[in-house]
Parts: C-alpha cells; sequence; structure tokens
C-alpha cells in the first residue's frame, strides 16, 4: 500500500480565512477522500468551525471510510465537559457516508500542542503498513 496525501492546487486569490462546510463542498468530491482513505486521524482538535467543517466533509463524501479518530486539545477540557460537548455537538448532525464508520473521541496526551504531530522518519518508511498506527494517539 502507498500512502498519498491531500494536496490542493494553488490559491489565485487571497484567503478570507473563514472555511466552511460549503468551502469544501464548492471544490467538489476529491478522489482518495471519497474512494480510498479508510482512516482519519485529526489531532488537537479545538472545535473551530473550520476543523468541524473538514471533519463534516470527510464523512460525508468518505464512501470507504472505516474508521475516524478525533483527539481534542486539553486547553478544551480547561473550562470542563460541558465545554467539549458543545464543541463536538456539530458532529452528530452528520450524515454518514458510510454508516459502519466507527468514530473514537480521546483526550489528546500530547504535552507539546505546538510541535509536530508526525514524523517524517516513520511516514516515509514504507517498511510500516500504516504510519499513524505508530503514533502514540490514546
Amino acid at each position: 500500500m502507498l500512502p498519498f496525501h491531500l494536496q490542493s492546487p494553488p490559491i489565485s486569490e487571497e484567503s478570507t480565512g473563514k472555511v466552511n462546510l460549503k468551502f469544501w463542498q464548492e471544490g467538489g468530491p476529491i478522489n482518495c477522500v471519497v474512494q480510498s482513505m479508510k482512516k482519519v486521524f485529526f489531532y488537537e482538535f479545538h472545535g473551530l468551525r473550520s476543523e468541524v467543517a473538514f471533519l463534516k466533509f470527510i464523512a460525508e463524501t468518505g464512501r470507504v471510510l472505516e474508521h475516524m479518530v478525533v483527539l481534542v486539545a486539553k486547553e478544551c477540557f480547561s473550562s470542563g465537559d460541558d465545554n467539549v460537548r458543545a464543541k463536538l455537538k456539530p458532529l452528530a448532525s452528520v450524515k454518514w457516508n458510510n454508516q459502519a464508520c466507527k468514530v473514537q473521541l480521546f483526550k489528546s496526551g500530547r504535552t507539546n500542542p505546538g510541535g509536530p504531530v508526525y514524523s517524517n522518519k516513520i511516514a516515509s518508511d514504507f517498511g510500516f503498513a500504516d504510519p499513524f498506527d505508530l503514533l502514540g494517539h490514546y
């Protein structure tokens, strides 16, 4: 299995910084999301509208999506569990393309949220079937 990455074409106009679900829908289907992507790991979820829109887009278009893991940033828990529930509530209304997709939510265990959550060395080592399985996401 060869790894693939989402890549968007160059943007010719100035970004407004507002990324909502309509933004993702107007771009049309992304073939690898629709036809190939089975797992999604979203690290350091803060509940921003742009994050929710992205996850909704993936859920609503991913035909073969089997597993979505969302790691909620520690800062979201500082105001209590109600704050976390409020941030995750928009995901409850998603119309999943693949009804069998399993969603797991975890509190992020990251101690350095500003640093990268990936390892180029692991990601480029083709000896691993799925380098994301190697990251301690629990």
